[in-house]
């Protein structure tokens, strides 16, 4: 063994222990009450969802309808040329079509 490789195995870094606190242990809770919790608050996001729906969509076709108003001022408007392109391959029609569809 060469001199140099004597010094590095001698040489010893000491770096202190990091302590982390200890994590309690806790229950998780039953998956009924669980269930029964993310049902309440989906049936709330729909009852709320119903009580502004109408608003919600028309402002949305609203922005829509800005959107490509601003792509087409700025010549960026390309979803014309994809769909024509894409209404020639129907299984990527297909999956395209099944991603984008909005919830029943």
């Amino acid at each position: 063994m060469s001199a140099a490789h004597s010094q590095f195995r001698r040489l010893q870094l000491h770096l202190p222990r990091l302590r982390l606190p200890a994590i309690p242990s806790t229950k998780r809770p039953r998956l009924l009450g669980e269930l029964i919790v993310g049902a309440l608050l989906f049936g709330t996001y729909l009852l709320v969802d119903s009580f502004v729906g109408a608003a919600r969509t028309a402002s949305a076709r609203s922005h829509a309808e800005r959107v490509i108003q601003l792509e087409q001022w700025l010549h960026i408007d390309i979803e014309p040329q994809l769909n024509a392109w894409l209404s020639g391959h129907p299984a990527l029609r297909t999956a395209a079509n099944t991603s984008t569809r909005p919830p029943m």
